[in-house]
């Protein structure tokens, strides 16, 4: 189901294919996950998709969702702790944002959201996306977005940092800058 995207992602973008080859992907058929993930389970970092929708697209939106989860370890994103006491809603949209305004050499699926929708500049940190975020009222934002959840544990957020420092030391330093 994935192997095609997975080969064509790392064709685009050689520099993930360290942090692909650390990671694992499993599957779920929970109609309430969304259409993947990624997370850190017992010190190591697993890509979840949810089978029946990441099957039902295109070819070019497997290699975006896939290219769009394995940034956020990249750019430090699984160490929710340094944004644990924001809101985690506008945690989430700053993160897709920061990681979508990176992804200009794949065709995105109509339903990533993009800096543009918002009246904010690309190529931001989510840091400086969650402050501008901050300033935008809220029930507006969550009528126009939906970022999923997924709650992560506990060992997850003391384990998280160091297991992408871990990975990402392995990756040669001419391929650690991610597009």
């Amino acid at each position: 189901m994935y192997h095609k995207a997975i080969n064509s992602l790392v064709k685009a973008e050689p520099c993930l294919k360290t942090i692909i080859d650390h990671s694992s992907i499993r599957e779920t058929v929970d109609p309430a996950f969304p259409v993947a993930a990624v997370s850190v389970i017992n010190s190591k970092i697993h890509l979840i998709l949810s089978s029946p929708k990441f099957s039902k697209l295109k070819g070019y939106e497997k290699v975006a969702v896939l290219a769009h989860e394995y940034a956020h370890p990249l750019l430090g994103h699984l160490d929710i702790r340094k944004l644990e006491h924001h809101d985690q809603f506008l945690v989430g949209i700053a993160h897709d944002l920061a990681v979508n305004s990176l992804l200009h050499q794949f065709k995105l699926p109509k339903s990533f959201i993009l800096p543009k929708m918002f009246g904010l500049e690309e190529r931001l940190s989510s840091e400086v996306y969650l402050d501008k975020l901050s300033r935008m009222d809220k029930s507006q934002l969550m009528s126009r977005v939906r970022i999923p959840t997924v709650e992560p544990l506990p060992l997850e957020l003391l384990e998280s940092n160091k297991v992408i420092k871990s990975i990402v030391k392995n990756i040669p330093i001419k391929q650690q800058i991610f597009l």
